[in-house]
């Protein structure tokens, strides 16, 4: 029960779709599967905006594709993420939005950039980090303003 309260809490935080105003999906229209993974929003879940209803019903079926490593993985770094303090939560969301508002020329791009970086091996991503971090405001901004161009 707390994998799938985790898996919906993730997929509500983190999903984004674009659908019309329309009404929400009953509960009863909802397969048996669905009901199962979903039975912690049981009471709640006709009271769910239909687009928040769908992000969790797209999440549902993602989740429903994951190994057992992966799935495994999510659960890790969901654990990570209920650790971080409001405040940290909040601005990884901003920066999150930032990213989906991105051409996806820019987010492929950052991706690759972080790729490269976790291959690095761990001496060399912690010096790099402790140089960003010894770095001043203006010049971290000039940085960042130079990597949009």
């Amino acid at each position: 029960m707390i994998n799938r309260l985790l898996l919906i809490l993730l997929i509500m935080g983190f999903s984004s779709l674009s659908i019309a105003e329309e009404s929400a999906i009953p509960w009863s229209d909802l397969n048996t599967g669905q009901q199962q993974l979903l039975k912690p929003f049981s009471e709640q879940w006709n009271a769910l905006p239909l687009q928040r209803q769908q992000r969790i019903l797209k999440g549902v079926e993602r989740w429903k594709t994951l190994s057992k490593q992966e799935r495994k993985q999510f659960k890790k770094r969901f654990k990570r993420w209920k650790q971080l303090p409001p405040e940290r939560q909040k601005k990884v969301r901003k920066l999150f939005k930032r990213y989906l508002a991105m051409t996806p020329q820019n987010r492929a791009q950052i991706r690759n950039k972080y790729q490269r970086f976790r291959q690095l091996p761990a001496a060399k991503r912690q010096q790099l980090r402790q140089r960003w971090n010894n770095l001043s405001p203006q010049v971290k901004r000039r940085i960042i303003e130079n990597q949009r161009r």
